[in-house]
């Protein structure tokens, strides 16, 4: 933590990023055969950036909407990593009688820029405490289930000439290590995700993850394939 600011209430939180991971990868020799690399997403970029998106679906999926969250709504927030915890504590800073507002400013990293479509602030007013603690409530009575669901940076595609899909890997955390899954992308779906590679646009991804050759895992039909911030973002 830094020395607050001058202002009501305002605590500077500083974020070191580690060195980036080096790691080798074998290139393959077929000339016919197309790779892209980048090295994984810091650890401490991801807690950020996680937390980025949390607060950011809290006001445009629960707090902005006129109605209450559907079952639908939950399940799209606790997929950004929103949990019970988050929104009760949000709720509880909210309802003290001092704040008149949470806001949260992001300043990300020169060295690595965060994507356009990441905040750079985001504000809840004091009156959405209760509606907020309503979903911590139903959060804490209801399970819901993502455990097909994972999120992270794409840190390889490959593709194979005339080949009708290709291949993107995403780094990712599962049962709380780190861990690499390659997802198999119809061909015009891969070439998105290398726009969204480029973009650095962390992805979500729903399906069944099987265990491959060289115990890689694997998903081979995804019901999903898209960039986190896609539903964020503000309709035009």
């Amino acid at each position: 933590m830094d020395h607050t600011q001058e202002g009501s209430f305002i605590i500077p939180l500083l974020v070191p990023l580690s060195e980036p991971e080096h790691r080798s990868y074998e290139q393959p020799a077929l000339p016919n055969v197309e790779v892209l690399l980048s090295p994984p997403e810091p650890f401490e970029r991801r807690v950020t950036r996680t937390f980025a998106q949390s607060i950011m679906a809290v006001k445009e999926i629960i707090v902005d909407p006129e109605h209450s969250p559907t079952k639908s709504d939950l399940h799209s927030v606790v997929e950004r990593g929103v949990s019970r915890e988050f929104c009760s504590a949000l709720a509880q800073i909210l309802a003290e009688p001092a704040v008149g507002e949470f806001e949260t400013r992001f300043g990300w990293a020169e060295s690595l820029p965060a994507p356009s479509t990441m905040p750079d602030s985001v504000v809840i007013d004091s009156d959405a405490s209760q509606k907020i603690e309503e979903v911590a409530i139903q959060l804490k009575q209801s399970r819901i289930d993502a455990r097909s669901t994972f999120s992270g940076s794409i840190v390889e595609l490959r593709h194979v000439t005339d080949e009708p899909f290709g291949w993107v890997t995403i780094s990712t955390v599962r049962r709380g290590r780190m861990s690499e899954i390659r997802v198999r992308l119809p061909f015009e779906h891969y070439q998105e995700a290398v726009s969204w590679h480029q973009a650095q646009r962390a992805v979500i991804v729903e399906g069944q993850v099987r265990i491959g050759p060289g115990r890689r895992l694997i998903v081979d039909d995804p019901v999903k394939c898209r960039p986190i911030d896609e539903i964020l973002l503000p309709l035009l």
